[in-house]
């Protein structure tokens, strides 16, 4: 995986004053963090952090973060986005918190999950059915995939495929039970229509001629 390059500022106010004014700069806060290291506060640019997580690996994008500043690490940081919140209605992000990761350390990701082809079932009128759309991978994060594919071309009605189907790149593991449902191809519930019952007239139709006699003798027996 190619690393994506970004510049950050060490941010010394954590107040919401200091995050109003830098976003009226064009800049918002965000935190880098990670397990044995001391949290960073810092400052960066929106619009770079969203560039660089428009890639083929969107979210799981590793990003090589140069800081700047006073107490500021001498070397980059490998770090990923954790989380972040984003405005409501334009859709902006408005903080960000960055994960430092390590290539020696395993991380876990959530990896799209795409199926390919179209299948047997399907094409005989059956309805396929996907679980997940993304999957939980744990590797390093030099070793995480773009995607995991599974084609369902030879799924005939009836068939499911399982995590114990997948095949998985080399150094990946799946955080899901080997026997877990993936996908599968069912039929589509039929739709019974009521049968009425001999000698039961259907709403809409008029009797049949013998059957009005029949009906008017029913009732005087009655």
């Amino acid at each position: 995986m190619e690393f994506q390059k970004l510049d950050a500022q060490v941010r010394t106010g954590r107040k919401k004053g200091t995050a109003r004014k830098l976003r009226r700069e064009g800049f918002i806060p965000a935190i880098c963090y990670g397990p044995g290291v001391e949290s960073i506060a810092l400052s960066l640019d929106p619009k770079v952090l969203s560039d660089a997580l428009s890639g083929p690996f969107g979210r799981n994008t590793i990003i090589e973060l140069t800081v700047t500043g006073m107490g500021a690490p001498r070397e980059p940081l490998l770090v990923m986005l954790q989380d972040y919140q984003y405005h409501p209605v334009r859709r902006s992000i408005l903080h960000a918190d960055l994960l430092q990761v390590s290539l020696d350390r395993e991380v876990t990701f959530r990896v799209p999950f795409v199926l390919v082809g179209r299948s047997a079932g399907e094409q005989a009128g059956g309805v396929v059915a996907q679980v997940f759309r993304h999957l939980p991978m744990r590797c390093t994060p030099d070793r995480v995939p773009q995607e995991i594919q599974l084609d369902i071309s030879a799924m005939n009605l009836g068939d499911i495929r399982k995590v114990s189907d997948l095949t998985l790149p080399e150094g990946v593991r799946i955080e899901l039970e080997p026997n877990l449902t993936l996908v599968s191809v069912t039929t589509p519930r039929a739709v019974v229509e009521a049968v009425p019952e001999e000698g039961e007239a259907v709403e809409g139709e008029e009797p049949k001629e013998g059957e009005e006699a029949k009906a008017e003798s029913k009732e005087s027996e009655e």
